[in-house]
C-alpha cells in the first residue's frame, strides 16, 4: 500500500523544482549580501523579511529538491530510495554590521505504512541536514521514522561575522520500505504485501540575527562619556 502526501506540497515543489535548478541567486540586505554559486543545483533563494536584527530568506531550492520523497515496495522485497542536497552561499558582510546568529529551519511531513501478512513489513523515513561556517560545522540535526508534520532546525549562535565568509548547506533524505510475506492457503502461493515510507519538505528557511556594529568614533565618545561620568562621581564624593 502507499500513503501519499498531500497534494499541495508536491504541487508546490514541482512548480519551483525548474526555476530553482536553475536560479543563481544574489540577496542583497542592509546588513549583508549573500551570493550563489554558478554551477551548483538548486541554489534559489529568495527574500522573506528584513528588520534591524534579523533577515529572513526562504531556500526554494533545498525545498525544490527534497520537495517529496517516498518509495513503494509493492511486489517486491523492498524498496529504498534517498536524496542529497548541498549548496554553498558567499556571505559579504556590509560596513557596521556582524552577523551573530544562523538558523536552519525547515518544516517536514512524514508518512508510513507497514505491510500486513505473515511476517511483517517495515517502513522507515530519515532527514538530516547541518550548515557550515568556515570550518565550524552545526549539527547535524535530524528526525527519523515520523508521521504528519515536524520541524527540524540547526543553530548556529554567539557568532561575530564582520569579515566576508563562506555557507556551506547540507541535507539528506532516505526512505525504506521493506514488504510484509504472504502465504495463500488456497493457492499455495506466496505474496510481497507491500510497505510505504514518504517525506515532504516544506517551508525551508535561512534565519541571520545581525546587529550594528558601533563605529570607532561612537567608541571614544562613549569612553569619554564614561570617563567624564566617573570623574564627576568622584569630584562628588565627600572627604
Amino acid at each position: 500500500m502507499r500513503l501519499t502526501l498531500t497534494r499541495t506540497a508536491i504541487a508546490a515543489a514541482l512548480l519551483c523544482t525548474s526555476l530553482a535548478h536553475a536560479a543563481v541567486p544574489t540577496i542583497e540586505t542592509t546588513a549583508f549580501t549573500l551570493q550563489g554559486r554558478p554551477g551548483e543545483d538548486y541554489a534559489g533563494a529568495s527574500l522573506i523579511s528584513e528588520t534591524a536584527g534579523t533577515v529572513r530568506i526562504a531556500l526554494t531550492g533545498m525545498a525544490a529538491e527534497l520537495g517529496a520523497h517516498g518509495v513503494d515496495s509493492g511486489g517486491q522485497p523492498n524498496a529504498i530510495g534517498y536524496a542529497t542536497w548541498a549548496n554553498s552561499y558567499d556571505i559579504a558582510v556590509n560596513a557596521g554590521y556582524r552577523v551573530t546568529g544562523i538558523t536552519l529551519q525547515a518544516t517536514l511531513n512524514g508518512a508510513l505504512a507497514e505491510g500486513q501478512g505473515d511476517t511483517p513489513g517495515l517502513a522507515e523515513n530519515f532527514l538530516r541536514m547541518s550548515f557550515a561556517v568556515g570550518p565550524a560545522t552545526y549539527g547535524p540535526a535530524y528526525v527519523q521514522n515520523f508521521t504528519g508534520y515536524t520541524e527540524l532546525a540547526v543553530d548556529g549562535d554567539n557568532l561575530s561575522l564582520t569579515d566576508p565568509f563562506a555557507l556551506r548547506l547540507d541535507a539528506y533524505v532516505n526512505n525504506y520500505a521493506e514488504s510484509a510475506l504472504y502465504y495463500d492457503p488456497v493457492s499455495g502461493n506466496i505474496y510481497w504485501n507491500g510497505s510505504s515510507a514518504d517525506i515532504g519538505l516544506g517551508d525551508v528557511t535561512l534565519t541571520f540575527n545581525v546587529a550594528a556594529v558601533p563605529e570607532p568614533g561612537t567608541w571614544a565618545m562613549l569612553a569619554a562619556g564614561l570617563g567624564a561620568l566617573a570623574l564627576t562621581a568622584r569630584r562628588r564624593r565627600p572627604a
